[in-house]
Formats: C-alpha cells, structure tokens, sequence
C-alpha cells in the first residue's frame, strides 16, 4: 500500500526506501508491488532505477510480467532511451511475454524522442508482423517522427494507412500530418 501510494505521487525515492525496509524486515514483495516501484520510477522519469528494478524482481523470487515491462519502457520513452526500450521490447517473448499495443507505443515513443524514425516505422511494421494492433497513438507518433525529420511523404502514406485499417484519424494525427507538410 506504501509503494502504491508513492507510485500515486510520483515519489520513486521514497518507493525504493519502502522496498528497502520490506527487504529487510524478510517481507517478500509480490509483482504488484514492483510494478507500482517501476511505474513510481517512470512517472519521476528515473529510466534506470526502473530497468533496475526490473532486473531484481527475479532475483527476489517476483516474475515480471507485461504491466512490469510497460512500465519500464514507459520510463525508457520518456527520457529517450530509444535503444533500451527496442531491447527490451525484442527480449519480452524470450521471457514468454508477448507485447502488446502499449509496449509498442512506448517503444515507438522512444524511437520519436530519439529521432529514430526508421524505427517507428520498423516497429509499426513488426506490429503488423505479430498481429498486434497499432493505434491510433502508434500512427500518430510516427508520422510525428517522420514529419520532424522532413519525410512528409512517409507521414502522409501513413496518415493513408490509417484510413486503410479503418481507423478514423484523431486531433494528434490530423496535427502530426499538418506538422509534417509545414
């Protein structure tokens, strides 16, 4: 409940510290837990102590599942961590976890704020390739990608694809497509 209440308030710092104390008093902290430790971590975009967290979960008998690695990528997203949130992102069916939407748009989002957008559109694609559905958000971002690197046209023809998948364009890609052609 502590950890959950930290999480709540974006206080990563205080979050380790109860983590810390339930370790030592032998309390054996369930993936629940961690989880709310590694979305405490992503909301004080604190990326390592987030993958840091991810990692010891198994070492302390916790199995990370998929909300433990959305929220690691979240993190990785939000500082820009391009290369570790494809990584991981790569490395979750080796550990019997299959991404989903949300860790595809964390990883998109990260490749955005690397200004990677080769890899938006790589991992759109991969999206397709496993039969993970992109969103509206995974569209949007990478036209978003494409347009601040000058490719209008990459955004555009996504923008199509969109249409094409009977998605109906929201205000970020009727934006992000706007933005792409200025």
């Amino acid at each position: 409940a502590a950890i959950s209440a930290c999480e709540k308030a974006g206080d990563w710092q205080l979050a380790l510290d109860c983590l810390a104390t339930m370790l030592q008093a032998t309390s054996t902290p369930d993936t629940v837990t961690y989880n709310s430790l590694i979305s405490a971590c992503d909301k004080g975009c604190a990326w390592q102590e987030a993958l840091e967290v991810l990692r010891l979960m198994p070492r302390c008998s916790s199995v990370p599942d998929l909300i433990s690695y959305n929220a690691a990528l979240s993190a990785c997203a939000k500082s820009g961590q391009w290369q570790l949130a494809v990584e991981m992102l790569a490395s979750m069916p080796h550990v019997d976890i299959r991404p989903d939407t949300i860790a595809y748009n964390a990883a998109i989002n990260a490749c955005e704020k690397g200004s990677r957008w080769q890899g938006t559109l790589a991992l759109l694609s991969l999206m397709e390739e496993t039969e993970v559905s992109p969103s509206q958000v995974s569209y949007g971002t990478a036209m978003s990608a494409c347009g601040k690197e000058g490719c209008w046209d990459l955004a555009l023809s996504l923008f199509s694809a969109m249409a094409r998948a009977n998605m109906a364009p929201n205000q970020i890609s009727f934006g992000a497509a706007i933005s792409a052609c200025e």
